[in-house]
């Protein structure tokens, strides 16, 4: 009924002082829990029902992320890191909402990279998501574009915003109308 503290810091992907906000927010319970065998141990931990519904909470959100940009890469338009988290329930002001975001995005683009590779032409639909501000893509993206080699780490400021223009277009001609 209980799980360890540090096993519900790596099932939610999280970190202990986000856990202890939970925990005094009352979405988890904490539970201390003894182990006397050979030796006396103590053990902080969560009630395992709170750490499944948070993990059933973090999968709508991914969903509503992916369909959120799916859409947008279907409609030829762009949207907001911002714009994206809103729709899933969560907060651009929060540091936990915006890690959540850029490992979801990454996943979406790694997914639409593994789907238009053979195809000749790799994209990353997580090029529709652009920061309100800029209007391009948070360094995330980039980052990420370096890490699946489609783009050169020593590149300019001008070739990183030609590349996603080129990635922009693409997702619009394969995910568009």
């Amino acid at each position: 009924e209980f799980i360890p503290m540090q096993a519900a810091i790596s099932i939610l992907e999280s970190t202990a002082q986000t856990l202890k906000q939970r925990i005094g927010t009352g979405e988890l319970n904490e539970k201390t829990f003894f182990i006397t065998e050979p030796v006396r141990k103590t053990f902080q931990g969560v009630e395992i029902g709170g750490v499944k519904r948070l993990l059933i909470l973090k999968q709508k959100r991914r969903e509503s992320i992916a369909s959120h940009v799916k859409k947008f890469a279907r409609d030829n338009k762009k949207t907001s890191y911002s714009d994206a988290l809103n729709e899933a329930g969560m907060d651009w002001k929060s540091p936990p909402d915006r890690k959540f975001i850029s490992k979801v995005l990454v996943e979406l683009s790694h997914k639409s990279y593994e789907e238009t590779i053979d195809g000749g032409n790799p994209c990353l639909i997580s090029a529709v998501v652009v920061s309100r501000n800029e209007n391009i893509p948070t360094q995330s993206f980039f980052e990420d574009a370096t890490t699946l080699g489609l783009l050169e780490s020593s590149a300019t400021h001008m070739e990183k915003v030609e590349f996603w223009e080129e990635q922009l277009k693409l997702v619009y001609e394969i995910y568009g109308p």
